[in-house]
């Protein structure tokens, strides 16, 4: 997953107005008004979705916010962030 895909995502979700609401437990909503859908995510999610709102963040920023916030090793963590990217763009992916 390159750095390009992570900077689309973000600017997609920049532009087009979708916002994350984190809930009380850690887990989250992502409300996606042009695509008319809501996504409910896990605590993984909601730190990446965090973390992916930051302009130049890298796949490796990812990984390490993963890292540092839960008890998960480094290769656990980079399928994580792999496999997020991939169903955020899979998701998000008709408006990109």
């Amino acid at each position: 997953m390159t750095r390009g895909i992570i900077e689309q995502l973000r600017e997609h979700m920049q532009q087009n107005g979708i916002e994350l609401t984190e809930l009380s437990d850690g887990t989250s909503v992502m409300l996606d008004l042009a695509g008319h859908q809501v996504l409910s995510l896990n605590k993984t999610g909601t730190v990446l979705s965090q973390k992916l709102a930051a302009p130049g963040t890298s796949k490796q920023d990812l990984v390490r916010a993963l890292t540092g916030s839960f008890a998960v090793d480094r290769g656990s963590a980079e399928s994580d962030v792999d496999e997020f990217l991939d169903a955020l763009t899979a998701i998000l992916g008709q408006q990109l």
